[in-house]
This record gives structure tokens, C-alpha cells and sequence, in this order.
């Protein structure tokens, strides 16, 4: 191997050495024997093809994702990692894209997308910044607490026009001056009040 400086004798004899069941038997029973690397590797090749587990490999490259503790860069060379296992031709772009949707944290996730990186090795150098998955904290205010924000402010300006059925001014029932003074019946959306003073809208007395 070239990594190691073997030649081709050297490399054949430790491949050789390493066959286990049946593709020990099967070299043993070469005839002619293999003397050339080359030749061997292609015999294997031939004799013991690996197929493809496409199914297996997508699911594990889609449903990847930082795992605890784990640093956001080192989850992002091991999704590309696991997209190029695929063999498909994808794109960069949708590349970044896959890795950006596979981290939990809301706040890094919409940061990432805000600054639209081209490469990704910007996205890498990006995520080695933040740092360990899980522990960012700056994260802006979920969804959730805005609308109950803008669900408050909403009532209270409903609240400001409601009128007030004793008085008909601009305040609830309850809060009325006048209330205490009522007597005798009044009809209001079909309920009666009768001889009593009442601090809300609906009376069954």
C-alpha cells in the first residue's frame, strides 16, 4: 500500500495472511495461484461483491443528529459524511441545508440559515464557534411567547371598550359605582335580575 511504502509482494502477503472462511478457502483453491496485488484485489472484488445497503445508509444519513454533548462541528462533517456514503449528486447547497435541519437548537438553527453560507466549511468554522450541542444560550423567545404577548395586549385593548351594563360607561360591570343602588328587574340578553345587586352579567335568583 502506498500509505505503508509496501510493494506489491508485500502488500499480497498481508492480504493474503488476513483472509478468514470462505475467502481463505477460495484463494487456496485459485488455480492458477495469484502472485499480483492487483490481480487479487479485483478477483475479491469480483468473487465477493458488497452490495449496497442504499436503504440503510439514507436512513441513517437523514435521521442523523448532534448527539449530546457533542461538538457542532464534529456533527457536521460526519452528516456530510454520511450524505456522501449516498452516492447521489447533492448539491451543496442542499447539503448545508440538510445540516442545518438536523440541529435541535432553534436559536443556532435560524442563525445558520440567516446567514446563508455558500460553502461548508464556512458552516464548519460557524459551529466550531458555538461550540458543544446543547449548551448555547442565546436563544431568542420561542413562538409561544410572543403570540401570548400579542394575546395580552390584544385584551387589554378589548377590555378598554367594553361597556359597562349598568352605566353603559367604559369599564366592566364589577368596577361600577352605581351597581350597589340597582334594584327591582332588569332584562339583560334575556336574563333577569331581580331585587338583588349583582357584580356579574348572568343572575338565576
Amino acid at each position: 500500500m502506498l500509505f505503508y511504502k509496501w510493494d506489491s509482494v508485500t502488500t499480497l502477503k498481508v492480504a493474503v495472511s488476513r483472509l478468514r472462511g470462505h475467502a481463505k478457502g477460495w484463494y487456496e483453491s485459485l488455480s492458477p495461484p495469484c502472485f499480483v496485488w492487483l490481480h487479487l484485489k479485483s478477483k475479491l472484488l469480483e468473487s465477493f461483491p458488497c452490495k449496497l445497503q442504499f436503504g440503510k445508509l439514507f436512513m441513517e444519513a437523514a435521521t442523523y443528529v448532534p448527539l449530546p454533548n457533542q461538538k457542532l462541528s464534529e456533527y457536521c462533517f460526519e452528516k456530510v459524511s454520511r450524505l456522501n456514503r449516498l452516492n447521489l449528486a447533492i448539491s451543496t447547497e442542499n447539503i448545508i441545508d440538510a445540516v442545518i435541519e438536523g440541529i435541535s437548537d432553534d436559536g443556532v438553527r435560524m442563525s445558520a440559515r440567516e446567514a446563508k453560507f455558500t460553502k461548508l466549511g464556512e458552516l464548519a468554522n460557524y459551529l466550531d464557534q458555538i461550540g458543544v450541542s446543547g449548551k448555547n444560550e442565546s436563544i431568542p423567545p420561542s413562538r409561544g411567547n410572543v403570540s401570548n404577548i400579542g394575546d395580552v395586549n390584544i385584551n387589554k385593548k378589548k377590555f378598554g371598550q367594553r361597556l359597562c351594563f349598568v352605566c353603559k360607561g367604559p369599564h366592566l360591570a364589577k368596577f361600577c359605582t352605581q351597581r350597589k343602588t340597582m334594584t327591582g328587574k332588569l332584562n339583560i340578553s334575556g336574563l333577569v335580575m331581580s331585587k338583588c345587586v349583582h357584580t356579574c352579567m348572568r343572575c338565576f335568583g
